[in-house]
């Protein structure tokens, strides 16, 4: 049975608080009605829980956190859950940063709801140090590591064959993922051509290629297509010999022939 000390100056909340509790046949139940006979009771009893007021007479209720979360207390590890009619806000940042492990208002929660909020309170203490217990049990940090011996010495997980089997085997051995020509380093031509696949040597490659200087010494021939080019004789006009006697109106006459056109007919009349 776990035993709750609460720290109330009013005795009526005191009493119904009490009687709150004792109904659940789970707790026993001590009373301080001031910060400091709160402080005498801690020293002498070791409480399972604390239901302490801020507003006290003598010692304030934050005192008297503060005194049980000193490093030299022997209560630093008590659960402490204030219980007033106080919300200001920095009054319950402060209680926090001293070191209270809950919050209560009394406006808000009736006397059973507190004996519920205490339920849920041990209740969660319960699974974690059961939690914390399970945790120890499975990863024991002192024990010494056997010796394999015999047949177990042989007994290794599957995946640790392969882990290790990756590990041992040479790296010539694995055939790479990428090929070589996608990871961007320089390809050497193979110095022993027997050694080399067929696919690489009928593609050397060279270190330095340069083009060559050599200028072909022929013209490539022109296509078929093409057409010849013209002699420079087919550009000039022809003119007509003097034993036809006629002149050919179409092809056009260059200024200087016609200064020099003669009828030979007219010299032999």
């Amino acid at each position: 049975m776990k035993t709750i000390l609460i720290v109330e100056d009013d005795f009526h909340i005191q009493d119904i608080y009490r009687l709150a509790f004792l109904k659940t046949g789970k707790y026993t139940i001590e009373t301080a009605s001031d910060g400091q006979e709160a402080l005498v009771k801690l020293r002498a009893h070791v409480y399972d829980l604390i239901l302490l007021d801020v507003m006290l007479p003598k010692v304030t209720g934050i005192d008297v956190l503060r005194a049980m979360r000193s490093p030299s207390s022997t209560t630093r590890e008590t659960p402490i859950i204030l219980i007033t009619n106080l919300g200001q806000e920095d009054i319950i940042k402060e209680a926090f940063k001293i070191g209270a492990d809950g919050y209560l208002i009394k406006a808000q929660f009736t006397p059973m709801d507190v004996v519920a909020e205490v339920n849920a309170f041990f209740e969660q203490m319960d699974q974690m140090k059961q939690g914390a217990s399970q945790t120890e049990n499975l990863a024991p940090t002192n024990l010494p590591i056997p010796e394999q011996q015999g047949a177990d010495a042989n007994i290794i997980p599957q995946q640790t064959v392969a882990t290790s089997a990756s590990t041992v085997l040479p790296s010539s051995t694995i055939s790479p993922a990428i090929p070589p020509a996608e990871t961007g380093l320089p390809t050497i031509a193979p110095t022993n051509p027997q050694s080399t696949p067929a696919a690489m040597q009928s593609t050397p490659i060279t270190a330095d290629p340069v083009p060559s200087p050599s200028i072909p010494e022929t013209t490539p021939n022109l296509s078929p297509s093409q057409p010849s080019q013209t002699p420079a004789e087919s550009l000039i006009p022809t003119t007509p010999s003097p034993q036809e006697g006629t002149i050919d109106n179409t092809t056009p006459t260059p200024s200087n022939s016609s200064e020099t056109s003669v009828d030979p007919n007219r010299g032999q009349s």
